[in-house]
């Protein structure tokens, strides 16, 4: 009997739930109830010290303080003053203005509502039904007076040391006070103005009632407070992870009555179960809406896109809830406050999955949130939720995301409305596959939920002449003549037009950023592949023009390509526009959360460069919702019919085979419906956006410092009409001729397989153009050899022929020898697989198969894994080959293996970069 010993995987990445929360939790408790806690916090407030105050700063702040009166400043020391930063040391007087106000008080922190000076001047000491229609007025006038007296500028630096005190306690009138009076028998209390901070309302209330007043839209906070990201402190004794309505006394509500309507505020209040209260037919989950404000509910919809494929869901899914009458706020999850999550009504989540089980750039924030620690399960208790996914099942974590997100709200305590749905690339309907039913089931389990959701019914459709609106963007023209025009040739003003017209632009585009990183110019065009293989793969080599951007090894690399001028000018023709006007472009109505437009975007721009830069109108296929706003615009009958039923779920299929199975541009379809004269605000909004590419580099910046190097496979198929189809960004690159000089703008951003160091042992597996990032690392290795002792590399590639698609022969070759990174005698090896030389297909894992003993030995030296190239299948072949290598060497079962790649795995040590 023998006794096999696994070595134990590399050391599981650590959980980084607690690294990605330690901002937060610092700031947890940075400024709760106005100052210090204790000095068990004086070790996070040395780490927040900025710029000392000047000696006019610190007299010009204490001279504010002593205009509030006598009190005791000892705390207020000039030490104290000069070790801080503003926002310190005005917290920290914070505590001395709330004990001024809090006289009475013998236990700070810990005072009532009714308790307060304020407050007691205006809320009648009988709170029965008295038929007063209006509350006494404000006679208290010593803080407002008080606060009067502080300098201007100490006010304006410190605006939450002053608490916003002329409007502490306004007096209520109107539908607000009516509001109150009609609530009778149940206690009540004056709420504070919307520009009051929430600070003394969460702090207070503790014996008595516990209130909160917030504006119906939008509900989560404007202007988040210093150091908190939710925008309101939690109290010493608040947990984060529980909503503070949750945590007060329900015995008391709050009537805010100053600066704006009582219909424009939501009223949230927890009321203990009593007569008074169960007559309350409002009432519905703990929460109740005062007289005279909206009773509909509304549905949260959240989407998170890299692409732009998860937008449109989550557009097409608002309209479809709109049209229903149902009340709709539709957002990215990088604009949504997640700390709002426990007061929606119901919330629909529509996410994609990135690269290999990624979350898209705009989820990042909002799924770090999600995964704090002290979220506990009750966090989203009664709050309905449902979830869909789009993905690509030729992927190995198929739909990863939206699964994760799922789970993580279960396990919060959130309520799902309906099984998640998984949206696949794939299907030969792609995602409306799954999405046109799973939305039908929504609409029923909203009403069944609450059929307020749609009050009136779920089948109910408006009439079709009202179904079409203006668009949610518009366009301005400006007057050529009064415009300064700077575009000229050179390169700052192609960066800065490239960048206005995608800040211009509606369309989402990845990673966010506008402006290019820098301009390249093409000094090669290599074809790789021999000429009849069927394939055409290139090497090009591109130097920087504009500025040198220092890139990493298995970093990637955006193109942005031009389009056709042909096409561009037969776009312009069929819609009948100016190419030579300018424009500018800006949402129609602008949400609060939307960006202030800069400078850049208010500078117009021509019309022709702004269709050339931002929409694709000659490579990408529309969405089904183009045709349906297409039908409102085609004046032929046969063209409408047409249109509508392309638009309607029983035409998906035939919508299918005529748009995305042959792949007709906007151009096209705009051609095969003449009658159709679409404006052009409708065309900048549906038109896809001109999306950049992405190439993994195959260059190492040490080998080359001034360039940067691609190997990209010209995209070429046929349809099932036999139309010859090109991609457009990898057609463009290889046309071009190094002796024209073409500026190229690209941005570089971080891929999937990360810079290994020198001394990491590698193992890659690259076929086919995969390979391309191991040219990189190859070369890396090769300049580092001399100077440091580097550790071996295995290369296992692939192609079909030895004579026709050898990618690199010379270069691997040669690096395979005399010492070279791959050479045996470095402890390395270079394998390839000719899968079509011989009768029986060979491929990489074949070849993987026949060093299973040098693989599990490099592993057990702890060895890292990269694996690059198509997703169809090779990814999972792959995986399922170091399993079998695994459990044969080791003689364990195959379950044994599968958990030791998976711990490999979590150890940052297992990476694939893969793409269809």
């Amino acid at each position: 009997m023998f006794l096999i010993l696994i070595p134990p995987p590399p050391a599981a990445a650590v959980n980084n739930v607690a690294d990605d929360n330690s901002a937060s939790a610092d700031n947890a408790g940075y400024l709760s109830d106005g100052f210090i806690h204790n000095k068990r916090r004086k070790a996070a407030h040395e780490r927040k010290k900025g710029k000392p105050w000047t000696e006019e700063e610190h007299r010009t702040f204490l001279a504010g303080l002593k205009k509030l009166g006598k009190g005791d400043w000892r705390g207020i020391s000039k030490n104290f003053v000069t070790t801080r930063t503003p926002t310190q040391v005005a917290s920290h007087a914070q505590k001395y203005f709330l004990r001024k106000m809090h006289a009475n008080e013998k236990k700070k922190r810990r005072a009532s509502l009714f308790d307060m000076p304020e407050i007691k001047n205006n809320v009648p000491q009988d709170c029965q039904a008295s038929g007063e229609t209006s509350l006494p007025k404000n006679n208290n006038s010593e803080n407002q007076q008080q606060v009067n007296n502080l300098p201007a500028q100490l006010i304006n630096r410190f605006p939450h040391l002053c608490l916003d005190a002329p409007q502490f306690v306004p007096p209520a009138t109107g539908s607000a006070a009516s509001a109150a009076a009609n609530l009778h028998g149940i206690p009540y209390a004056v709420g504070v103005s919307p520009n009051v901070p929430i600070l003394p309302l969460v702090n207070i209330g503790r014996r008595g009632g516990g209130v909160m007043a917030m504006p119906k839209s939008p509900r989560s906070p404007n202007a988040p407070m210093a150091g908190h990201p939710s925008g309101i402190p939690p109290s010493p004794r608040t947990s984060p992870s529980r909503p503070i309505l949750q945590q007060l006394q329900p015995s008391a509500i709050a009537v805010a009555a100053s600066n704006f309507e009582a219909d424009a505020l939501e009223l949230k209040i927890g009321l203990p179960q009593s007569p008074q209260t169960q007559n309350l037919s409002s009432q519905t989950s703990g929460a109740i809406r005062v007289k005279g404000m909206k009773d509909q509910p509304e549905l949260l919809i959240l989407y998170a896109t890299q692409t732009g494929n998860a937008q449109d869901a989550a557009e097409r899914l608002g309209r479809e809830a709109e049209l229903r009458g149902c009340v709709v706020r539709l957002l990215s999850m990088d604009e949504y406050d997640a700390s709002s999550l426990p007061r929606e009504d119901a919330v629909i989540f529509v996410v994609s999955t990135t690269g290999q089980g990624e979350t898209p750039d705009s989820m990042r924030g909002f799924w770090r949130f999600l995964l704090q620690r002290s979220l506990n399960q009750s966090w989203l208790k009664g709050v309905p939720y449902a979830v869909f996914g789009l993905g690509d099942s030729s992927y190995q974590k198929y739909n990863f995301v939206a699964k994760k997100l799922d789970k993580r709200l279960s396990d919060l305590g959130a309520s799902a409305i309906l099984e998640r749905g998984l949206g696949d690339d794939q299907h030969h309907s792609g995602y409306e596959a799954a999405l046109d039913p799973w939305m039908l089931s929504l609409w029923s389990s909203l009403s069944d939920i609450n059929p307020m959701f749609f009050p009136k019914g779920i089948d109910f459709m408006p009439s079709s002449d009202t179904l079409i609106d203006q668009s949610s963007i518009q366009v301005a023209y400006h007057n050529v003549g009064k415009l300064n025009s700077q575009l000229t040739s050179d390169l700052k003003n192609m960066e800065m037009q490239i960048e206005r017209a995608r800040l211009m632009s509606p369309g989402k585009f990845s990673h966010g950023k506008k402006k290019p990183d820098c301009l390249l110019n093409m000094i090669k065009n290599q074809r790789l592949s021999k000429v009849g293989s069927g394939k055409d793969v290139r090497h090009f080599e591109f130097e920087f023009v504009s500025s040198v951007i220092e890139y990493e090894v298995g970093d990637v690399l955006e193109v942005l390509p031009s389009q056709n001028p042909a096409a561009v000018n037969d776009f312009i023709q069929r819609c009948n526009l100016d190419p030579e006007s300018f424009i500018t472009i800006s949402p129609r109505n602008r949400r609060k959360q939307d960006p202030i437009p800069t400078a850049t975007q208010m500078v117009p721009i021509k019309l022709k460069t702004f269709i050339e830069l931002t929409m694709d109108i000659a490579s990408a296929s529309p969405r089904r919702y183009f045709f349906e706003v297409m039908s409102y615009y085609a004046t032929a009958p046969h063209e409408k019919e047409r249109l509508q039923y392309f638009a309607s779920p029983e035409g998906r299929d035939d919508l299918y085979q005529y748009n995305q199975k042959e792949r007709r541009s906007v151009l096209e379809v705009l051609e095969d419906f003449p009658s159709v004269k679409m404006p052009f605000d409708w065309l900048v909004q549906l038109v896809p956006p001109l999306k950049t590419r992405s190439f993994s580099i195959s260059s190492s910046c040490l080998a080359h410092p001034n360039q940067v190097h691609l190997t990209v496979n010209v995209v070429s198929w046929t349809t099932p009409y036999k139309r010859n189809r090109l991609g457009l960004c990898s057609s463009w690159l290889a046309g071009l001729d190094p002796e024209q000089c073409v500026r190229i703008p690209v941005w570089f951003h971080k891929g999937s397989l990360p810079a290994p160091s020198p001394s990491l042992p590698l193992i890659l597996v690259g076929p086919g153009t995969g390979c391309a990032p191991f040219r990189g690392f190859v070369e890396e290795r090769s300049m580092e050899n001399p100077s440091m002792s580097t550790a071996p590399v295995l290369f296992f590639f692939g192609c079909r022929n030895e004579d026709n698609d050898f990618l690199y022969r010379d270069f691997w070759l040669s690096h395979s020898k005399h010492h070279g990174v791959l050479s045996e005698e470095k402890g390395g090896g270079f394998y390839v697989a000719f899968s079509r030389d011989q009768p029986r297909k060979v491929y990489v894992q074949h070849k993987m198969l026949e060093q299973s003993q040098r693989i599990w030995n490099m592993l057990k030296d702890g060895a890292a894994v990269y694996v690059a190239g198509s997703s169809t299948k090779m990814p999972a072949d792959v995986w399922s080959t170091f399993e079998e290598i695994i459990s044969k060497e080791t003689r364990v079962p195959r379950e044994s293996a599968v958990r030791w790649l998976r711990a490999l795995e979590k150890a940052g040590k297992y990476h694939v970069e893969a793409w269809s």
